[in-house]
């Protein structure tokens, strides 16, 4: 959208650079890419704007809802790790607060200094796993559902098992190294990965 408004071109392929960074790095490749005559600062700035217009519409992913409230009754910690800033988190969730409280904990890489590197680096999920309570004993203990190839990427140097469900014109060959690909979380089977079925 910034990108027309300077008669610049946002294509997919700029798109699937900058999915799963942070807000700072995906600005700053944008601007890079396309020449828009701003700083990160205003651009950022300006992204805000539009969010405010249009992410209070978003909705919950199908199946999505589904499933953490299913790991909710059986007492599966959870957590959102996510490249967001705090500020556009707010903006997302603020339908869906009572869904959001579900989870353990959410984590924006934007937000925690301890977080030195944004995906494809795994700093933001093993961060995020030492959060729980009860940390987990190691990493393959840690189930991570992503959609970009980046938060891909993180997931598998983190050594964790991931169920990508990524954007249908992503490239299937950017997909491997992922546990499991799905087209929905629909299709997704709690059981398949040692958690409690459905119907329990």
């Amino acid at each position: 959208m910034i990108a027309e408004e300077h008669g610049k071109k946002h294509t997919w392929k700029l798109q699937l650079k900058i999915m799963g960074k942070s807000a700072k790095v995906g600005a700053e490749i944008i601007l890079q890419e396309t020449g828009i005559p701003m700083t990160v600062e205003q651009y950022r700035q300006r992204t805000n704007e539009i969010c405010k217009e249009i992410l209070p519409a978003a909705e919950i992913n199908p199946g999505v809802e589904k499933l953490v409230r299913h790991l909710k009754c059986h007492q599966i910690p959870m957590a959102v790790a996510t490249s967001s800033s705090n500020n556009s988190i707010q903006i997302k969730t603020v339908r869906h607060l009572e869904f959001f409280s579900l989870f353990d904990h959410v984590i924006s890489s934007e937000e925690e200094p301890e977080v030195k590197r944004s995906k494809p680096f795994p700093d933001i999920f093993l961060f995020c796993a030492s959060r729980f309570a009860n940390p987990p004993t190691s990493s393959d203990k840690v189930l991570v559902f992503e959609d970009s190839y980046f938060g891909k990427e993180a997931a598998v140097a983190a050594r964790m098992p991931i169920v990508m469900i990524p954007d249908q014109r992503l490239d299937r060959s950017l997909t491997r190294g992922a546990t499991l690909v799905l087209d929905s979380m629909e299709q997704f089977k709690p059981d398949d990965f040692g958690l409690p079925p459905y119907g329990n």
